[in-house]
């Protein structure tokens, strides 16, 4: 582990930090892990957002990055979404026009060099579980979100997709997944208490 966040110090990030947010460095590795596969998908979106001139969404999608970014103790592209959100609030376009191809170009390849530690075990099909269960899991899900557990929080998602949702609200639990790895923890909440209507 020592060697690691040695490696992890050698390409900026400030693990000290990486470690206090996450809770331990058996956390912190996984929160990197995360932090890589997210990476495509959140350029798309900002790409996407900014193209249809939608700056709300826009401005969510550059302010998870940015608190991702502070989760794992990268101080430079924390500071650089920063920036990016700030200007979407209040609707710079010059400054996002200057700015934000040359920092996702920054985001991409620090999610790069952080590759060779988002390497793992592909995820195993959740066991079937049945109503009760599933129930139980989405009140210890909402329990360990509370206490910004999301090691234990991406458990027990995955936990709870073993129960047979219709197909929307397995989009809405691929979705809570999401938003855990971004750190949304009470976004992500709020996904499964919709999903607890189904489950009374």
């Amino acid at each position: 582990m020592e060697q690691k966040l040695q490696e992890l110090q050698a390409l900026g990030l400030d693990t000290d930090t990486g470690i206090m947010f996450t809770g331990s460095p058996e956390k912190y590795i996984p929160a990197i892990a995360r932090y890589v596969r997210s990476c495509e998908d959140n350029i798309s979106g900002i790409r996407e957002h900014l193209a249809s001139g939608d700056m709300q969404r826009y401005t969510i999608a550059v302010h998870a990055v940015k608190s991702n970014s502070k989760m794992i103790g990268h101080t430079e592209l924390f500071k650089a979404f920063e920036s990016l959100e700030a200007a979407g609030k209040r609707d710079d376009l010059a400054f996002i026009g200057e700015n934000n191809d040359r920092i996702l170009e920054r985001y991409a390849e620090a999610a790069e060099q952080l590759k060779p530690f988002a390497e793992g075990p592909a995820e195993a099909a959740a066991p079937a579980i049945a109503l009760a269960e599933a129930g139980e899991t989405a009140e210890k899900l909402l329990e360990a979100l509370d206490d910004f557990d999301d090691e234990l929080s991406a458990e027990l998602v995955t936990r709870l997709s073993g129960y047979p949702f219709g197909d929307g609200d397995r989009e809405k639990l691929a979705e809570t997944k999401k938003l855990i790895s971004d750190f949304m923890y009470d976004e992500a909440a709020d996904l499964i208490r919709e999903l607890q209507g189904r489950l009374q």
